[in-house]
């Protein structure tokens, strides 16, 4: 390959080019500034008049500002002897072979040709000691064509070989993915997983694997209709595959997940779990975010009080140490909390406590619990809450809890945050603010946290601070004209491209599954006279790679035949308890249980609801008390499921509640209570 400096495109300087193969930057044909400084180093007082001024400094002759040695110190920052790119104004001839090394170690996006123009000679023509500069890369597809918006940028010529696109899975970097159903958005999703997770495979090498983190929900209506998170089909390739699910709809999705269409039957399968969340890992600052939520502002008092008791417990102890849970309601409950309207406070609460993970657990239990949260390099977790009884709000508010507990440890290796479906429950909500927020702070922070962010989505119904950040835009197929006016209101390089082309509108709309418009601004895909030359505004259309394993987006519209059914299912052992289980039965008791009956007796069915009921209502003066909850609650202690209480005799287990919230009544010296007025005894009263 030549070594010639070339400066000239056609007939044109192209604006973004620099050596990638010599050891100086380019000259410039014409008078360039690094002459036209060094003439005037040399007559540094030429033409200048001495401008008188107030400074002691400027009149004793102590301070020469316009001494050769101080603007040469000048020059020097401004010609690249650091590392930093904010500035952009010339930058080919500020550019050293230390930041060129640098930015091409950080470019997202590269092409084959600029892989193999950057071998052995050229890494040593850069400075550097390594014979390749991508040992980290993935393929992604094949590039069809360029659109370049400069007039005279000449389109590369079409070389199946060179075309090749590979991304980086060493650099931090964010994309955003936008399609139609069936467009094939979540087939690229799985493809940058597979090229994140693998430590070798046919698309590419990777020696350092990421950690992958995806978060999924859906609309569950029944479970023929429910989508599955695709990447779960990872785990045909050897990929660790963890789906952490709702615990009151565990048995349902680890049924669905092992039986996903084309998983052979002896080979790995996705590895269905409850989501608990440890007591250690909930902190006074995770409570105050899982109480961002609309309807809040209604209920100011209960918050006040909620508040109080977080700060109270933050003086004492600190804002990173660990919640005592049963610490924090029993301080609630003497603030006065559970006398108030709690409202929707409350029913936050419960959604901590549904998915809180009693103390005593097995060590196996414990092991479990903690590796949730701290995923090993090459493994997938996918947190699907995928529930009917979980709207998009508690899975936003579960979604940055989670993603919180994530991003702690994150030394040990990089990661990748993938939010798949995101405009189901990304909305306008404030637990979908929240969640974005914390979304953001990450891409903003992303080469600190050496962490990767990719959003998937039918529309770009995403708040638009969220939108401004992704390092890269990835479209295909979608018609919706709004859409569309949405991206070039918050993604730049479409915004140029809709000024100057009104096709480019018609042209997503023509693509066709598995092909995808890229804007990538700082990628590089060509070379010209070993001049690499960045994206910038170009958009690149690209053709998809098959997936590896077998693909699930196709395969979703019918009901496979499941591994698993129900009853196997629901008949394991959990693996880790909630806060209100009992402590597993051993396989005698389980036998002997069998052998008496699957049901408790009555008589430990009501003294459990008597025990709830007392649990329930507390020490303090109540106003009001849930039934439902506390034959939850009594449930949870026997072991039985809501569908129990549909057919047992709820008279007399109401009979037994009001029993108890009459003591209650008579302690705390109450004439009403809950609907229920205290009757008069032997005329006393």
């Amino acid at each position: 390959m030549s070594t010639s400096h070339a400066t000239m495109i056609g007939h044109h300087a192209h604006p973004y080019a620099y050596s990638v193969t010599d050891k100086q930057p380019r000259q410039r044909t014409a008078l360039s500034r690094a002459e036209a400084r060094r003439r005037a180093r040399s007559q540094p007082n030429a033409g200048l008049e001495p401008r008188p001024g107030p400074r002691s400094a400027d009149r004793d002759g102590s301070h020469n500002s316009g001494s050769p040695d101080e603007m040469a110190g000048y020059q020097s920052l401004l010609q690249g002897k650091t590392n930093d790119f904010s500035d952009e104004y010339d930058f080919n001839a500020s550019l050293d072979n230390r930041q060129v090394f640098q930015y091409l170690k950080n470019i997202p996006f590269f092409s084959n040709d600029v892989r193999k123009t950057l071998n052995r000679r050229g890494m040593q023509a850069l400075g550097s000691l390594d014979t390749v500069a991508f040992p980290h890369f993935g393929l992604l597809g094949v590039r069809k064509n360029t659109a370049a918006r400069q007039a005279e940028r000449p389109c590369p010529p079409n070389n199946p070989d060179e075309d090749l696109i590979f991304f980086n899975p060493n650099a931090p970097w964010s994309a955003f993915i936008c399609g139609s159903q069936g467009s094939g958005k979540s087939h690229t999703l799985a493809c940058f997983l597979e090229n994140s997770l693998l430590k070798s495979s046919l698309a590419g090498r990777n020696p350092t694997p990421l950690a992958g983190v995806v978060f999924h929900y859906d609309r569950f209506t029944s479970s023929s209709t429910t989508q599955l998170c695709g990447a779960a089909y990872l785990c045909a390739l050897g990929v660790p595959v963890r789906v952490l699910v709702s615990p009151s709809h565990v048995t349902e999705m680890e049924k669905m997940y092992e039986g996903l269409p084309g998983l052979t039957e002896n080979g790995m399968k996705p590895e269905v779990l409850p989501l608990y969340i440890k007591e250690s890992h909930l902190k006074v600052t995770s409570i105050m975010s899982f109480m961002t939520m609309d309807g809040i502002d209604k209920f100011p008092l209960c918050m006040e009080v909620l508040c109080k008791t977080l700060r109270d417990i933050a003086r004492e102890k600190g804002q990173g140490a660990a919640l005592d849970y049963l610490d924090f309601t029993a301080r609630l409950d003497k603030n006065g909390f559970y006398r108030m309207d709690t409202g929707v406070v409350g029913l936050r609460l419960q959604l901590i406590e549904t998915f809180l993970a009693g103390r005593d657990q097995s060590a196996d239990a414990n092991d479990v619990l903690d590796a949730m949260f701290t995923p090993a390099p090459g493994t997938l977790t996918i947190v699907d809450l995928t529930c009917p009884f979980i709207n998009e709000g508690d899975a936003c508010a579960l979604f940055a809890l989670c993603l919180s507990l994530f991003m702690e440890k994150r030394g040990e290796c990089g990661r990748i945050v993938a939010l798949d479906q995101a405009d189901r429950y990304l909305t306008r909500s404030g637990e979908a603010e929240r969640l974005t927020e914390q979304v953001a702070s990450i891409i903003r922070h992303q080469t600190h946290l050496a962490t990767r962010v990719m959003v998937a989505a039918q529309e770009p119904t995403l708040s638009p601070k969220l939108l401004e950040l992704f390092d890269v835009t990835i479209l295909h197929h979608f018609n919706s004209p709004a859409s569309y006016r949405t991206l070039t209101e918050q993604v730049a390089s479409v915004r140029l491209h809709s000024e100057h082309n009104g096709e480019l509108f018609l042209t997503i709309a023509s693509l066709r599954t598995g092909r995808a418009l890229i804007f990538s601004p700082p990628g590089i895909l060509d070379v010209h006279n070993d001049m690499a030359v960045i994206v910038r505004n170009d958009i690149v259309n690209l053709k998809i790679r098959s997936r590896l394993p077998t693909d699930g987006g196709e395969r979703f519209l019918s009901v496979g035949m499941a591994s698993s059914t129900a009853e196997e299912v629901s008949s394991r052992d959990p693996v880790a308890r909630p806060a209100a289980a009992p402590p597993a039965r051993t396989a005698q008791q389980k036998s002997s249980q069998n052998e008496t009956g699957s049901m408790p007796s009555q008589e430990k069915i009501l003294a459990a609801l008597r025990d709830a009921t007392v649990a329930c209502l507390g020490t303090n003066p109540r106003t009001t008390l849930d039934y439902n909850f506390v034959r939850r609650k009594a449930g949870a202690v026997l072991g039985l499921d809501s569908s129990y209480w549909k057919s047992s005799p709820w008279k007399m287990e109401n009979r037994a509640i009001t029993k108890e919230v009459y003591k209650y009544m008579d302690v705390h010296n109450l004439s009403t209570f809950n609907g229920l007025s205290r009757k008069p005894r032997n005329g006393m009263r």
